[in-house]
Parts: C-alpha cells; structure tokens; sequence
C-alpha cells in the first residue's frame, strides 16, 4: 500500500510514497541532491519540475509518476550517478515514454565518464549532446548548471539543441586551509558539496579534526577515479606530509578489473586511509531501519572503496530535509553532519596517527580468522580464497619487514 508524499523527494518516512507533481514541459531527475540544490538557485525561463530519482525506486512510484507528470512533459533530464543497473526499471519506462512521440525529448547523462557513452545512447538525441551536458553537470556550480538550463530552454522554445560547453571549476580545490598545529591529515569530499553551497559537513569535519589536535587538509574533488584528479590530489597531500587521509568520496579510485595490481593513488601516499561514510537517507529512518545503510549507500561507499583498499570508518553525516521548493514542487535536501559520530571518527584517526608514530619493536600485529557458520575444521572459509595460507604469507611478510612480536613468531590462532 502507497501513500501520497507530502513533499516529493523528502524521504524521511521509511513508507514509499508516490510523488505527486504538477505537470511542467521540463523534468530534471538526478541522483544528486546538489544538483537539485543548484537547480533551485536557477531561474529558468520555461517552468520545470525537479526530483531526486530515489524517490522513484519502487516500480509503482514510476509508474504512477509517468503517468500523473511525465506524460505531460516535454523534455526529461535524467542524471544517474551509477550505471543504467541502477534505475533500470525507471529508464526503460522513459525510454518507451519518448518513442511514444517523435516530439518528446530524453536525454540520459553519466554522473562519472566511465558511463558516459552507455547512458548517453538511452536518450533520443545524438550522444555528443548527452556528453556534452553530463560534463557540465559533473564540473558542477552554478555557472554550468546555467548552460544546461540555456540550452534545454532554448530546444523548448524550438530551437535546435546545442552542446552546452563546461566552464572548467577548480578540481582538486584546496577547502580553507589554516596552519593549524599538530599532524596533517587529509579529508576527501566530492567538489558538489562546495559547489552547492552545502557546507556544513566540511567545516564540521575540519572542525572536529582540529579539536583533537590534528592538522586538516580538506581537498575537495571531482571524482578519483580521473587521472589528473589523482595526480593533483597525490601532490597536494605528499607536499603537506599528510601523515592519514580521510575519504568521503564513493567508488573505488581503480577499476574493478584493475584492483588487484593495487591503487596507485593511495600507495604513493602510503599513509592509511580510512572511509567516511554519509547516508543519503535521513538519521531518523537510518535508526529506525534493521538493516543499517540502504544497497546505494552501501555499494558505493563500502564494497567498492575497499577494492582501494580503504578502511571503512562510520557514518559522520546524513541527508536531511533542508526545505521544500515551490518551484521545483520537490525537496531540497542537505547533508547534516552528526557531532558524535564525527568526534568518534576524528578520534580513530588520531589513534591511527598515534599507531603510525610508535616505533615498530613497541607493535603488535593480531590476524583474526572467523570460522562462521562452519565447523572448525573449515577456518576462515572463503569462495575460491585460501584464507589460512594467506595468514602463513602474511606472517612470513611481517618476519621480513621485522617487526614481528614474539606472539606473531609462535601465532595463537583463536575462533570466533
């Protein structure tokens, strides 16, 4: 059983909803709540109706939606961050929308370049303009998210639809850099928020940096997975001596494919890097579910940032409702960061800090094999994985590095 949202895209109650807009020629759905955020700033000539896809998941919210608002609309924008897998069901449905009418408009556009060339095919115009308008959006801030709506505006109006060109925005940009005492360490967020005025979970995060005596070096990106963005980031961070970094960007920096040669980011750095995790779904739901953060949360932020080979860390941060806009008819959410959580993890990255200073003859290493759920005999089971071996390798590695404890020598192999 559905319900009607009282505000599109607040997903703040755990019940789905279906979204309830009236109907306007032009449609931006996205992933990103900033770009929902910049889009708000905006004053376009033609009326447009704004939402972030999530609100969308359920098969029976896109239906209901594609009938009561897209089926009146001209143009459709959709932006995913992800491949098609991730609203494959949403953009099937607008793909059978626009051949419904040869006058109908869709263009589907990459968050990342990885994808750019595949979405870009889904919608009804030529790829160089889907292209085109996704780097726009990817560079981000306000004066892009203009050109996007110009050119849209201008193909309503019945023009041709020209390929927006990006205005190249800072990417790495150094966020605020203060000299501050104490070790340096390195923060990692994605440029959006900056760009979006969305600053609260930045300041936040240096803040709490600070409070326990570390040094922070905020650098806000594009995405890691761009070359020049990894080789900027690698430069900035090697000449600060950045003693930890903090990643609060989703993805892996390396392919899939790639990740067992290792990720040559964070290995010239060779520091530890530790994961920040920031729940796009609102505190209260994020309590109130069993099963902690939602598959995109978790995809994105835990499964493929260990393929870097990042320590995952917790959330610090979560997307609340900052207010509803009457234009759009949809919800502007903002990352809200969580003092608690925040201090938590500022105070592991100074245990890390502490742990990278400590002479090694003081250290002691401890492998824990879990034997769940099988029998004894089957230790540290894994799929096409010798884990016990493996534990061998890593303990003859340490002989060789010397800074094996008398423990490590003689192992003690505990079951939990």
């Amino acid at each position: 059983m559905h319900r009607l949202a009282v505000i599109p895209g607040d997903l703040s109650d755990q019940l789905p909803a279906l979204v309830e807009q009236t109907a306007a020629p032009f449609l931006f759905l996205s992933s990103a709540d900033s770009d929902l955020s910049l889009l708000a700033k905006q004053k376009p000539s033609v009326p447009i109706r704004a939402l972030n896809i999530q609100a969308l998941e359920h098969p029976a919210a896109v239906d209901h939606y594609l009938r009561s608002t897209v089926s009146k609309a001209r143009l459709v924008l959709v932006r995913l961050l992800g491949g098609r897998g991730h609203w494959s069901y949403g953009i099937e449905q607008l793909r059978e929308w626009a051949r419904g009418d040869a006058s109908r408009g869709l263009l589907i556009v990459s968050g990342t370049v990885e994808g750019e060339q595949e979405l870009a095919s889904l919608g009804n115009f030529p790829d160089f303009i889907a292209i085109a308008i996704g780097r726009c959006l990817r560079e981000g801030g306000a004066e892009n998210m203009a050109q996007v709506m110009g050119c849209c505006s201008n193909w309503l109006a019945g023009e041709p639809l020209q390929p927006p060109e990006a205005i190249p925005q800072p990417d790495p940009y150094c966020f605020k850099w203060q000299p501050n005492p104490g070790p340096k360490v390195g923060l990692i967020f994605y440029r959006s928020l900056w760009s979006s005025a969305d600053l609260d979970v930045l300041e936040s995060c240096a803040s709490a940096m600070r409070d326990v005596g570390l040094c922070p070096r905020l650098v806000l990106v594009s995405s890691l997975r761009d070359e020049l963005v990894q080789h900027g980031v690698r430069q900035l961070l090697q000449a600060e001596a950045v003693e930890l970094v903090l990643c609060a960007t989703g993805f892996a920096s390396v392919k899939a494919d790639e990740a067992e040669a290792g990720a040559p980011l964070w290995q010239a750095l060779g520091v530890p890097v530790l994961q920040l995790l920031c729940s796009t779904l609102p505190k209260q739901r994020w309590q109130n579910s069993s099963v902690g953060l939602g598959p995109l949360d978790l995809s994105m932020q835990v499964a493929l940032p260990e393929l870097d080979g990042r320590i995952t860390g917790r959330i610090v941060c979560f997307k609340e409702l900052y207010r509803a806009d009457a234009a759009l008819e949809c919800a502007v959410q903002r990352y809200c960061p969580d003092g608690e959580r925040m201090a938590w993890m500022a105070a592991l990255a100074k245990a890390w800090v502490h742990l990278r200073r400590t002479p090694e003859k003081h250290k002691k290493v401890a492998i824990v094999l879990a034997n769940y759920p099988c029998r004894n005999g089957r230790l540290a089971n894994g799929v096409g994985l010798d884990t016990p071996a493996s534990a061998v390798a890593i303990l003859q590695w340490l002989r060789g590095r010397a800074i094996t404890s008398a423990r490590a020598t003689c192992p003690r192999i505990q079951m939990l």
